[in-house]
């Protein structure tokens, strides 16, 4: 057997980034806002064609522009959408009836 150190992986870690400022969570909250209604929908009332995968696609990438224009740290779609903040600071469908 070959005494390999543990902290050695098959695997490259990927580096980790930095965190989201204040600056981006505040573009990422205003900029959901304007496209809550498409992001969380399956058709958009008042709109005779369906929301497609596509559709949501360029929102979110709009929003991941807007914060790429105002951060540090160059962040891709996945790491904009997957920020806590959405999950966190913007109520969910089901609670928006609760906030009003």
């Amino acid at each position: 057997m070959a005494d390999t150190p543990s902290s050695q992986t098959t695997k490259a870690r990927k580096p980790r980034s930095r965190n989201f400022s204040e600056t981006e969570k505040a573009v990422i909250i205003e900029n959901y806002a304007l496209y809550k209604e498409l992001l969380r929908s399956k058709h958009v009332s008042g709109h005779k064609h369906k929301v497609t995968n596509q559709m949501k696609d360029e929102a979110w990438r709009r929003i991941t522009d807007s914060v790429n224009a105002v951060g540090r740290a160059m962040r891709t779609v996945d790491e904009v959408k997957g920020n806590k903040i959405i999950n966190t600071c913007i109520p969910s469908s089901n609670n928006d009836s609760l906030a009003k």
